[in-house]
């Protein structure tokens, strides 16, 4: 995952595991200023259903998860461009997968595809690093681990100020976060320390978790538009 900035997100920015930044492209299109094109509900829905596609190909996920997610954004975009959704029905679907755990998720599973799995590491500690990451991203997801301390815990990985709220999804406009393009191996273990001491300190319990990225774009898409 690449920089977010007060307009969005660069066009380069959707890398590998970013799932979740579908919310940021819905807010790039609602605040960008891209309305006043002509044909601008078609061009967002094909905007919208492109960057699913790419991102969905370029991640891990199960097949059947990313047969879900494209689903499911297909489903919004083509839907605004019929106008069955407003402009202000796709902000709130922004909002709230912006405040659904997808957001926090999905740039620990970019950082572990983009520096974990890659590295020089040793299969082993490979092995060790992916559990810690899943305990982390646990604590993150049942909201046992707050923003701030999820910032210390990124600061070997990342640069600016880590502000993708759980509670409020506007103030990621407000600031900068990015992770490093490169980490070598000891800035990686550091995050690892870093990561197992929280989850340590937060009794997160040490056994495989995995998130249903669809299942969560689902239901934070349903919620949104009140179904």
């Amino acid at each position: 995952m690449q920089r977010m900035t007060t307009g969005g997100m660069r066009r380069g920015s959707f890398k590998t595991g970013c799932l979740i930044a579908v919310g940021i492209v819905l807010a790039l299109l609602v605040g960008g200023g891209i309305f006043v094109a002509t044909q601008w509900k078609n061009w967002a829905a094909a905007g919208i259903n492109a960057m699913a596609e790419a991102m969905t190909q370029q991640s891990d996920l199960p097949q059947e998860q990313k047969d879900r997610i494209r689903a499911s954004i297909k489903g919004v975009a083509e839907d605004f461009k019929a106008g069955k959704i407003s402009t202000e029905q796709l902000g709130k679907v922004m909002e709230e997968i912006g405040a659904s755990p997808l957001l926090p998720v999905g740039i620990v599973a970019a950082a572990e595809q983009k520096y974990l799995k890659p590295s020089g590491l040793p299969q082993e500690e490979k092995d060790a690093g992916k559990r810690t990451m899943q305990r982390f991203t646990r604590g993150l997801f049942e909201k046992k681990i707050p923003e701030a301390d999820a910032q210390k815990v990124l600061e070997p990985i990342s640069q600016g100020k880590f502000t993708i709220s759980l509670s409020d999804p506007t103030r990621e406009a407000s600031q900068e976060f990015r992770l490093k393009d490169k980490v070598n191996d000891a800035e990686l273990r550091d995050f690892l320390a870093r990561a197992k001491a929280k989850a340590d300190e937060k009794q997160i319990a040490d056994e495989e978790f995995q998130v249903n990225i669809a299942e969560e774009l689902e239901k934070a898409i349903n919620k949104a538009l009140g179904k």
